[in-house]
C-alpha cells in the first residue's frame, strides 16, 4: 500500500519564508521573485516523491 505524502511546514518556516519573499519582492523583479517561489514548490515536489533522500528530523521522528 502507497502512502501519499505532503508538505506540512511550521508557523515559524511559514512566516520566515513570506519574510524572505517580501524582502526578495522589494530587491528582485516579480519575474525573479516567481521563479524563486516555483523553484520552492519543486524543491517541494521532490520531497513528496522522494521523502527518503532526505535526512529524518532529529527532534521528532518521521519528519524530514
Amino acid at each position: 500500500m502507497e502512502t501519499e505524502f505532503g508538505i506540512l511546514w511550521s508557523k515559524e518556516s511559514k512566516f520566515q519564508f513570506d519574510r524572505i519573499v517580501l524582502y526578495l519582492r522589494a530587491e528582485w523583479t516579480e519575474k525573479e521573485v516567481s521563479k524563486f517561489v516555483a523553484q520552492i514548490k519543486n524543491f517541494e515536489r521532490i520531497v513528496v516523491k522522494f521523502p527518503e533522500i532526505y535526512a529524518e528530523s532529529s527532534k521528532k521522528a518521521g519528519l524530514r
